[in-house]
């Protein structure tokens, strides 16, 4: 039996050393080299397209070799790289291109959280570049998400088309809300985040459309002398990292038009019960995530809720309906229940 743990043990730190070389090679252009060539590819060939050292590159691809994500042949006495055809389909996978980012922002995240876990340090850290670009690169499905969102509210579509007010709480980078900018030039859009950095990088991103304009919004701070409500809120992956989401949602609510107002929210969640939890990998990977990105983006004080990312859907809709909201639940396809769409239209007194 003690073999056994050891063996655990020993895999999933020879694992994650892999997958910190794996992220290096992903953020420096190497996989990506390699993906985009027609031919196989020798260590000078990538160093000089990407702008590296060679002499890292070799040792990068070392790696990724011995465990078998890149081949090599040997031609004239050198080696020449290249990801096979089953390879390379993996890679266009948005999803899983920003599951390796996410290495990154661990990475990024881990003395700031390393401090946060003593009693005598901070209660939490904000979310950095890294998480930023590996969310970003997260969205490049966003065309699935705004698919399944309409798909899922009846008559959005239309509304969006006649031209009706929309604002996103938690932006980002904005890639969800921009593409819903461009494909509906009737409706105006307001893309927020609460930070001047993530607002300014929104502006130059997305500057260029008539109908979408710049806010800087704290979710658990919103504004409540507004004069204009909103026909349509919708955030993603926002209020699990919120600080205090019953707050938030009732400020959200307090936004909305009474009549026709709508308020959307992609989540993640879990069982919410650590024994339930017991030998499963995607909950491990999920916890792990949240000790280092959500937990401390939540944890910003001593009555921080702080939920994390694996918070059960029993008590996300029991909060979303207790900020004043009818809600209706979607399981998203595809997410083996740690991803939902929340549905919500305020209760009419």
């Amino acid at each position: 039996m003690s073999g056994d743990y050891k063996t655990l043990v020993g895999q999933i730190t020879i694992n994650s050393h892999i997958g910190f070389t794996l992220a290096l090679a992903k953020d420096v252009g190497i996989i990506d080299a390699l993906v985009i060539s027609d031919t196989p590819l020798t260590t000078s060939d990538i160093a000089k397209q990407k702008h590296l050292k060679e002499r890292y590159v070799q040792e990068i691809l070392g790696c990724l070799v011995s465990v078998g994500f890149v081949n090599v042949k040997q031609h004239e006495s050198l080696n020449r790289y290249y990801i096979s055809s089953e390879g390379k389909e993996v890679w266009q996978v948005g999803g899983f291109r920003s599951s390796v980012l996410f290495i990154n922002a661990l990475m990024e995240a881990y003395n700031p959280v390393k401090s946060c876990v003593f009693a005598d340090g901070p209660y939490g850290v904000n979310y950095g570049a890294g998480l930023m670009r590996a969310l970003d690169e997260s969205k490049t499905g966003s065309e699935n998400t705004i698919k399944l969102i309409l798909g899922a509210c009846q008559g959005l579509k239309e509304r969006l088309e006649e031209g009706i007010s929309v604002t996103e709480l938690g932006s980002g980078w904005g890639r969800t809300i921009g593409q819903l900018a461009t494909l509906f030039p009737k409706s105006k859009f307001i893309a927020s985040d609460y930070s001047d950095e993530l607002v300014n990088a929104l502006k130059a991103k997305w500057g260029h459309l008539a109908n979408i304009s710049f806010a800087k919004l704290d979710a658990c701070h919103l504004p409540t002398n507004s004069i204009d409500s909103v026909d349509w809120i919708f955030v993603i992956d926002v209020i699990h990292d919120l600080p205090h989401p019953v707050k938030a949602l009732e400020g959200i609510q307090q936004m909305l038009d009474k009549e026709r107002g709508l308020f959307t929210a992609i989540e993640i969640v879990g069982s919410g019960c650590h024994a339930l939890d017991a030998k499963n990998l995607g909950a491990a990977q999920m916890y792990s995530m949240s000790t280092f990105l959500c937990l401390p983006e939540s944890f910003q004080n001593e009555d921080s809720e702080a939920h994390g990312a694996c918070w059960s859907k029993e008590l996300t809709v029991e909060e979303f309906k207790s900020a004043g909201f009818c809600v209706d639940v979607v399981d998203l396809e595809g997410s083996e229940g740690r991803e939902i769409l929340l549905i919500c239209k305020p209760v009419k007194s």
